[in-house]
């Protein structure tokens, strides 16, 4: 599940300007549906899903981001800036 989550750190948020490729719209919605389609596939994944596993997978997610953008660390929020229910809605995106 975690890996799922961290694939695209797109699904949990914006990425620093200047951070390599864009985070597209499409790209979010294509990361949730991959997580849609696992919950759907286990549905007991579902009740890992807290907000604890997001911190997990968020600060994975920025280690890997600053590695593959080239970014300082400090220029991510410490803490997912996100809700559990944000990240899975498809049709929210966070704001620019």
């Amino acid at each position: 599940m975690e890996a799922a989550l961290r694939r695209q750190p797109a699904a949990l948020g914006p990425q620093p300007i200047g951070a390599g490729d864009a985070i597209t719209p499409l790209s979010c919605r294509l990361q949730r549906t991959a997580i849609e389609r696992l919950l759907e596939q286990s549905p007991s994944l579902r009740r890992m899903l807290d907000e604890e596993i997001i911190e997990r997978v968020y600060g994975k997610a920025v280690r890997d981001a600053v590695i593959d953008t080239d970014l300082e660390r400090h220029l991510f929020p410490v803490r997912c800036p996100y809700r559990l229910a944000q990240i899975l809605d498809e049709d929210w995106l966070p704001e620019a």
